[in-house]
């Protein structure tokens, strides 16, 4: 019998969509591109806010943010912002946005929810 490989694995090149940049490490990407960015940043934030809210379990990166909520009085969200921002991991457009989704989502609702709305949106 003979096992043939999967054509997805014999692809040797990033496939070119619509939303792609033209250029690879483009300073400057196509207003589309950071469209697709920002629509897949905050449906992993949605994600991962969603987990924590469940109970099912996180991935690593929210389980530190868990970790340092438990040392500190942060929130999650605000404790991957500063994780984040301190070991530089990602870009600035994604750890605004994935803690912004996990601060809002995630947190119990307070008096202060309209207050938090605002400063995240001013982060982001």
């Amino acid at each position: 019998m003979i096992v043939r490989k999967p054509k997805f694995l014999s692809v040797k090149s990033v496939p070119k969509l619509f939303w792609s940049s033209p250029k690879a490490l483009t300073i400057s990407p196509p207003p589309i591109s950071v469209l697709f960015l920002v629509i897949g940043l905050v449906l992993f934030g949605l994600g991962e806010a969603l987990l924590v809210a469940s109970g099912a379990g996180v991935s690593p990166w929210t389980v530190l943010a868990q970790g340092l909520t438990q040392v500190t009085s942060w929130s999650i969200g605000y404790s991957t912002f500063i994780i984040s921002s301190l070991l530089g991991i990602g870009s600035s457009l994604r750890f605004k946005v994935t803690s912004k989704f996990c601060f809002n989502f995630a947190s119990a609702p307070s008096d202060n929810f309209l207050v938090t709305n605002i400063f995240g949106f001013i982060l982001m």
